[in-house]
């Protein structure tokens, strides 16, 4: 083979291998963008997570610790006082029940 017809087949390799490898390179650059693009996003979400987390952490869960102590002592006295009310019922109907007295229903306890 002559030097021009090396030259020939070299250049016409070339054009060919460059045909194929264009629509591989434009693929590459459209993936690269859009991982640049979900990076960058995935940077703006990781961020929002950490103040999210310093919030909860530093506002949030303390916030509730308290709630969840004073629901708890609410608790307590509502617990009390419900016995309170059902045993002072129980005397109140007691008396009424010895002294003839029929109460009117809207006084009536409902429990």
């Amino acid at each position: 083979m002559s030097n021009d017809e090396i030259k020939k087949i070299t250049d016409v390799l070339r054009t060919v291998v460059k045909e194929e490898i264009k629509p591989l390179n434009d693929k590459v650059s459209y993936l690269s963008e859009k991982l640049v693009a979900n990076t960058e996003e995935l940077k703006s979400v990781s961020e929002q997570v950490a103040t999210l987390t310093v919030k909860v952490d530093g506002e949030i869960i303390p916030t509730l610790e308290i709630h969840t102590k004073l629901l708890k002592e609410m608790a307590a006295f509502t617990e009390k006082n419900t016995n309170n009310i059902n045993r002072l019922d129980k005397r109140l109907s007691t008396l009424e029940a010895n002294a003839g007295i029929q109460s009117p229903s809207e006084f009536n306890i409902v429990g």
